[in-house]
């Protein structure tokens, strides 16, 4: 891991961020309805390559740093969470880095305190945390 590996990182969250707020509406619509989305106008094919672009190019900058275990737990279990509890997509988009931030923050600690690898604490909090949230639905209680 180097200073530039993490300047990287920090200028590929920078143009995500972008391009999640200059094309929201564009992408909500294509994550819950692609033919909806295409009926209503958009160009879809671009938009969901460029989903899966940066998706890949996160996950590829992203393992040299952190892991591959690591890279699944916060990028699948934090949304996960989030999807538990929310039915608005933008509250989704909110609380699930907020949730990554957490579970990390509660992975370190537990690694500290008991001596366990940081990495490893980390993804086992998040599935923790998943598995809690599942049960704890009020979507699962919905049915």
């Amino acid at each position: 891991m180097s200073i530039s590996d993490i300047i990287r990182l920090g200028i590929l969250a920078i143009v995500i961020i972008t391009l999640m707020v200059l094309f929201s509406k564009e992408f909500q619509s294509i994550m819950f309805d692609r033919k909806m989305a295409e009926a209503s106008g958009i160009p879809t094919k671009p938009f969901y390559y460029l989903i899966l672009f940066l998706t890949g190019v996160t996950v590829s900058l992203s393992l040299k740093l952190i892991g591959g275990l690591l890279i699944f737990a916060l990028i699948v279990n934090p949304t996960s969470t989030a999807y538990q509890f929310f039915y608005d997509f933008k509250k989704i988009i909110i609380f699930s880095p907020l949730f990554g931030v957490g579970y990390c923050m509660i992975g370190i600690l537990v690694s500290f305190l008991f001596d366990f690898p940081i990495g490893s604490s980390i993804a086992t909090v998040s599935t923790l945390f998943f598995v809690i949230a599942v049960i704890l639905s009020p979507k699962r209680k919905r049915g």
